[in-house]
């Protein structure tokens, strides 16, 4: 008897770095490190983001795209349900085993301003239909920004759970 076991693609890290400009633009860096596995069966990735924010739009822009040595894949952008999709991909070949996604993008919008405070509100990683199995945050913020007196809240789990 031969046993065949198919393991799902899974995220093995999730990393992002995001830079807070004094303008309140933000510019995010993804490195995203997927296990595809031994089957070569995809093609790449769906980076889904939610483009809504508290009824308002958000603008954002990809500036790149590009595995660990630097080469750029090929993306393209699709707007559906609430949220900007970039399929990333190698046109060349499908892959298999462990992947690296760098992807750089801006962000208009993602700042909300009140009269004691400003506030980040940004869901990190978005939308997801691979596991993720660790995920990493950094929030660089402008120099007059006193990090002694920045609170901040996280929250994980699926939408809509408290």
């Amino acid at each position: 008897m031969l046993w065949v076991i198919i393991v799902e693609p899974y995220i093995k890290s999730f990393e992002s770095f995001i830079d807070v400009h004094e303008d309140g633009v933000i510019v995010v860096k993804e490195r995203i490190v997927v296990d595809f596995g031994e089957e070569s069966m995809y093609y790449g990735i769906y980076r889904k983001i939610p483009y809504y924010l508290q009824s308002r739009r958000l603008e954002l822009k990809l500036i790149s795209a590009e595995d660990n040595s630097g080469e750029r894949y090929q993306v393209s952008e699709e707007e559906k349900d609430g949220e900007v999709y970039w399929v990333i991909m190698d046109p060349k070949a499908s892959v298999e085993g462990e992947r690296v996604y760098n992807i750089k993008y801006e962000v208009k919008g993602a700042i909300n301003y009140f009269e004691d405070y400003d506030e980040i509100y940004w869901n990190v990683n978005g939308k997801w239909e691979m596991k993720i199995q660790e995920i990493l945050c950094i929030v660089n913020l402008p120099d007059y920004v006193d990090v002694n007196e920045v609170k901040y809240t996280f929250y994980t789990g699926k939408e809509g759970s408290k």
